[in-house]
């Protein structure tokens, strides 16, 4: 049960954090506006995506402690890697957008 609820909320962060970069944005933002709001967003995602990568890695480390059937392991695995590039891909925008022209 705990393996499971485990998974569904890392499940739910990550749909989260996808809502938020999907999210409308204000009409009229330019410039320093726009990009500050950018990064709020991305900062907002990067949390949910950060939680998410605590579960998952909580629900593979319960897999591993009650012994359980090692083929629920690669679906772990699995939201696991995508959470983490969803992760990096926040990371990497930020990275971006410091640089400049």
């Amino acid at each position: 049960m705990a393996l499971q609820a485990s998974l569904l909320s890392g499940d739910l962060l990550v749909e989260y954090g996808k809502a938020v970069q999907a999210s409308q944005r204000p009409k009229g933002l330019k410039g320093d506006d726009r990009e500050g709001y950018e990064e709020a967003l991305r900062d907002r995602a990067r949390s949910f995506y950060e939680r998410s990568l605590d579960r998952y890695a909580g629900a593979l480390d319960r897999l591993e402690d009650e012994e359980g059937p090692a083929d629920l392991a690669v679906p772990i695995r699995k939201r696991l890697e995508t959470a983490q590039a969803l992760l990096e891909e926040t990371m990497t925008a930020k990275a971006k957008e410091g640089k400049g022209p």
